[in-house]
């Protein structure tokens, strides 16, 4: 038995060491883990944990990977991590490693079980700003996104008539609502795939992007993820704004689609039975999350109230720091109404759940790396223009980075969101060719005031 275990052990750090070289090798390996653990997540509902005295997750197991290929990185050229936001996201991380340790110790491991999302977040996005994508790169990520994108569409609409045909039931999936058959990240994903498809289309019309891109708009709003619902809207607001003069481009084949596709959903939402529990659900959904006397929009309002008066009232290293990762694993609140609430793992909003764990220095340096980012995202799209040409994906990020922002406001941060964010950092780092003759004029600068200050003799021809 011992035998086996050394053989098992051999075998797993091996592979480990390999996944480690692969990822600091090629990006392409590190997206394909992340998005095949979130894809098989959504299909089996859940992958189970391996337990060795805490439970291992698959997501643990990629996170770790990710961080140890960063690094390599790195230490290979600290040009990987080069210019403010990179900094800024480093610090970020150092903070929330600082508040697992405090809370490991009196917590255990509720404090590793509630850092997890941070740490996913984190991760992803750290790995993917010390690779320097290529236009051809961005393109084949956003193509593999719509890809992905697709496919859980096409998950979506299996559940839907599984459900509909009495084979299985996924309300637990979506807390007893009809027709919520992913969670509320899936759906963001979803929405995502949407807004990239729309967006290449409108660069280079093709009639499928943009039927696959309405298709899946479509189950977006069916799915009656409000959180969803709000970044498309913020997502679509920012695309349309940047596009706005390239929209004329679009066919009139592409238009007529829009059009047809907008009619079938119509007849089927009005004219039908499931169409009916459909539309039913998406006004109370929407009834619910605006209800601020007695609906899901108040007492998440309750909370992040509660949250942030403790946190304000609390000494100055938690208001700095903030409380430690663990402490009040489930907090239970008793809202104005008598009701008790509970929060169990996050606050229902990332802001006010990284205030509250890394205090105020964590969320300054997370709001640094995302405002240097998105600020020069938006000065590149000013200069270089968004039209199809070279890089041609800074709108694509900056819409994707905001509708990320966005959804932050109800939902936690995760490894896909880290993607898109590290591979933001990552394309507007300073070029190694400009930081080459930046140096080499600050150089020649030393040189002359040294060369004055000697007064060294002239060499004249």
């Amino acid at each position: 038995m011992t035998i086996i275990s050394v053989a098992m052990s051999i075998v797993v750090i091996a592979a480990a060491l390999l996944a480690v070289y692969r990822a600091h090798r090629s990006s392409a390996f590190g997206l394909g883990a992340i998005l095949a653990v979130f894809v098989i997540e959504i299909v089996v509902e859940g992958i189970p944990p391996v337990n060795v005295g805490v439970n291992i997750f698959a997501q643990d197991v990629v996170a770790v990977v990710l961080v140890a290929a960063s690094v390599l990185r790195i230490l290979a050229n600290t040009r990987n991590i080069s210019g403010l936001a990179s900094i800024f996201w480093l610090m970020f991380g150092v903070l929330i490693a600082f508040s697992l340790l405090r809370g490991f110790g009196p917590y255990g491991t509720n404090a590793v079980v509630e850092s997890r999302p941070h740490w996913y977040y984190w991760s992803a996005a750290l790995y993917f700003m010390t690779f320097r994508p290529t236009s051809a790169n961005l393109r084949r990520l956003c193509l593999v996104w719509i890809l992905v994108g697709g496919v859980l569409g096409l998950l979506v609409l299996f559940r839907w008539v599984s459900d509909a045909l009495g084979l299985s039931d996924y309300s637990a999936v979506g807390a007893g609502i009809p027709l919520r058959v992913v969670n509320a990240q899936t759906a963001c994903f979803i929405a995502f795939s949407a807004i990239s498809a729309l967006y290449l289309y409108i660069k280079r019309p093709k009639n499928w992007l943009i039927l696959l891109s309405v298709g899946l708009f479509f189950i977006v709003v069916v799915l009656q993820h409000r959180s969803a619902w709000t970044a498309t809207m913020a997502g679509l607001s920012v695309l349309l704004l940047l596009e706005r003069k390239h929209l004329s481009g679009m066919t009139s084949l592409g238009a007529g689609a829009i059009l047809v596709v907008s009619g079938l959903i119509a007849v089927t939402l009005f004219s039908t039975q499931w169409g009916g529990s459909a539309v039913q659900g998406i006004s109370n959904s929407f009834s619910s999350a605006t209800d601020l006397s007695g609906g899901t929009g108040y007492d998440r309002l309750v909370i992040w109230q509660t949250m942030t008066t403790r946190w304000a009232e609390s000494g100055i290293s938690t208001w700095l720091f903030g409380f430690p990762y663990g402490i009040d694993y489930v907090l239970y609140i008793l809202d104005p109404r008598g009701h008790l609430l509970d929060v169990t793992f996050s606050a229902h909003n990332f802001y006010v759940q990284l205030l509250y764990n890394t205090g105020a220095a964590g969320i300054a340096f997370a709001s640094g790396a995302w405002v240097t980012t998105v600020g020069k995202l938006f000065v590149r799209v000013r200069q270089l223009g968004t039209r199809y040409q070279g890089q041609g994906y800074d709108s694509l990020l900056l819409v994707l980075v905001a509708a990320s922002l966005v959804f932050f406001l109800t939902y936690q941060g995760s490894d896909f969101h880290g993607i898109i964010l590290g591979t933001a950092i990552a394309t507007t780092k300073p070029s190694v060719k400009r930081a080459f003759f930046r140096t080499v004029r600050l150089a020649g600068t030393r040189l002359g005031q040294w060369h004055r200050k000697e007064n060294l003799p002239t060499i004249s021809g």
